[in-house]
């Protein structure tokens, strides 16, 4: 299997978009 730059990016950005919104609701809930 092909794991180039456009599938690590990808998996990369949904981690990383899934950990601010976590953080997020996080900070909101804690209000």
């Amino acid at each position: 299997m092909n794991f180039g730059s456009h599938g690590g990016s990808y998996l990369y950005a949904r981690v990383f978009g899934f950990s601010v919104y976590a953080a997020k609701y996080a900070g909101l809930s804690n209000l």
